[in-house]
């Protein structure tokens, strides 16, 4: 199945205003499965004479040095790839980044409960959306994001194998022109069968929005070793403390996407 990752205008709004040079919009990208067990692949188009595209896989900022798009990218590890619309007389385009997880084909999620209440208008496959390893698009409502009003998110797992190392990742959004501006923050929590209690293990703060974050998704990666093998552990994804004082909505509640979480 091929996705359609970001579609944006493909160079017609770049003008020179007052003397300022335009920044170029960004090139449209089609990609393969995000969530893959052999490979996967990205494309690129942009229509505008003179452009160059360039891209990294090192997870760095494309500029000129970086190197040249040519034709569709093959994609069989875990990568990051962000690409970039560049051209002599214009500011080039803001990078598209889509990051590639690679899977084995060995089942790993037992069960999974969510405690909090899913928004019935956003409610997928309720919790099997959580692990039927279908990435959701940048399109909330396509049927692959649970969405969360107002409230904190657990996500209750329990493995198929216990294992003494865990690696967790966990699809967000933000998309701040519907009020999603994602996590404050994300824990893991491991079982502990002799406290019969959850401890905290890993955690991640995701810094303060800005202005110029508008639509993005992206993974959170968590981790954990423990002596005793782990057998079930907790997703806690905590709201924003408040919404940004510069977005129009900062009165109101916020929410919360969640589209997978990828044991590796």
């Amino acid at each position: 199945m091929q996705v359609i990752f970001t579609i944006l205008f493909c160079g017609f709004t770049i003008f020179q205003a007052f003397g300022q040079p335009f920044h170029l919009s960004s090139p449209k990208v089609t990609t393969g499965e995000i969530i893959f067990s052999s490979e996967s692949f990205l494309k690129a188009e942009f229509a505008f004479e003179g452009a160059a595209l360039k891209y990294t896989v090192d997870g760095s900022k494309p500029n000129m040095n970086s190197k040249n798009y040519s034709g569709k990218i093959k994609v069989n590890k875990d990568q990051t790839i962000k690409i970039a619309a560049f051209h002599k007389d214009f500011l080039p385009s803001t990078p598209i980044e889509v990051r590639f997880i690679k899977i084995d084909n060995e089942k790993k999620i037992k069960s999974l409960s969510i405690a909090g209440e899913i928004s019935e208008q956003y409610k997928g496959d309720s919790e099997k959306t959580l692990y039927d390893l279908q990435k959701g698009s940048a399109n909330f409502s396509d049927g692959k994001w649970l969405g969360f009003k107002g409230q904190d998110v657990g996500v209750a797992v329990e493995l198929v194998k216990p294992t003494s190392k865990l690696s967790v990742m966990v699809s967000t959004m933000t998309n701040t022109g519907s009020w999603i501006m994602g996590p404050g923050k994300v824990e893991l929590q491991i079982w502990d069968a002799h406290t019969e209690k959850y401890s905290i293990v890993d955690e991640v703060t995701l810094p303060n929005l800005t202005e110029d974050v508008t639509i993005n998704t992206q993974f959170i990666s968590l981790q954990a070793k423990s002596k005793r093998p782990i057998s079930k552990f907790k997703i806690v994804v905590s709201q924003l403390a408040e919404i940004p004082k510069w977005h129009p909505g900062n009165h109101d509640s916020t929410w919360i996407f969640l589209d997978e979480i990828v044991v590796k």
